[in-house]
């Protein structure tokens, strides 16, 4: 069962690099279900979370709210208190984006309290920028326009372009601030394009090295196949020569004791032929 979960969760990451989420959700959901089945409460409840980016791009909403509930409790359950603060993350962007500011401000408050989000200057940590988008849409959506502006900015500040712009051009839209939406309008829509570009590339990259993959490890199969082929080869030439060797010994063998009878036939007629002269 272990080395079949294995085998689904290299299915699964084989499926998100070709953005196949239908079948990563598959995959995933038979390495949670093996998962279970030997004991791996963790990792279950860790593949249960990852598989939300899988719903969020096929825009199962509801979907990713009931998963990351039920990820939360079992977080809780097994004492990782921060990691099922952090289950909250995705969560709380859903409920920015449908506008239900009551709950995501909760979401919020427990994240910034019972997480490892923020640093020791209330920073948050490399790598989770984009929860800054989350707090600006919140921020946006309860019209304190400048707190929301202070978060895309560090959402901007992240490299994060795309969120960034798209979240300052909705603040200056608000504000009415015709010149700044002018400027930031043409930025968002570069920075659109050079994500998608880069979504692109990346998944030729994606596409092209699991294209090598495969090539190198036929290679290697071919290989394998040629070297077990090679020594079949060896083994037979050398059961041939041990079995002519055994051969040439039985045969050597038959030939000097018949060469002895004779030797012994002879040195008899020769001893009877002297005492028939000596008498």
């Amino acid at each position: 069962f272990r080395i079949l979960r294995n085998i689904y969760g290299q299915m699964a990451e084989v499926f998100d690099a070709q953005n196949l989420p239908e079948d990563e959700l598959k995959a995933d959901s038979a390495f949670i279900h093996y998962s279970w089945l030997i004991g791996d409460t963790l990792e279950a409840v860790i593949t249960l979370q990852r598989s939300e980016g899988a719903l969020y791009l096929l825009g199962l909403y509801d979907s990713i709210l009931v998963n990351a509930q039920n990820v939360r409790k079992r977080l809780l359950q097994m004492g990782y208190a921060q990691d099922a603060a952090r289950a909250l993350i995705m969560p709380a962007y859903i409920h920015a984006i449908r506008r239900q500011y009551a709950v995501a401000r909760r979401d919020i408050r427990i994240i910034r309290e019972e997480s490892d989000l923020y640093d020791e200057h209330q920073s948050i940590i490399s790598g989770c920028e984009m929860f800054y988008y989350t707090l600006g849409l919140y921020f946006e959506g309860t019209n304190h326009l400048d707190s929301a502006e202070y978060y895309y900015r560090r959402v901007l500040a992240a490299d994060e372009l795309e969120a960034g712009y798209k979240g300052l051009l909705s603040v200056y839209s608000k504000h009415g601030i015709a010149d700044s939406v002018a400027k930031f309008a043409p930025l968002y829509a570069d920075a659109n394009d050079a994500m998608h570009r880069e979504m692109n590339s990346a998944e030729v990259h994606k596409t092209t090295s699991l294209y090598n993959y495969n090539r190198h490890r036929r290679q290697a199969q071919v290989s394998e196949q040629k070297a077990s082929r090679r020594l079949i080869v060896i083994y037979i030439a050398i059961i041939i020569i041990l079995v002519l060797v055994i051969i040439g010994f039985i045969l050597r063998s038959r030939y000097l004791e018949k060469e002895r009878k004779r030797e012994h036939a002879l040195n008899t007629i020769r001893e009877n032929y002297r005492k028939v002269n000596e008498a």
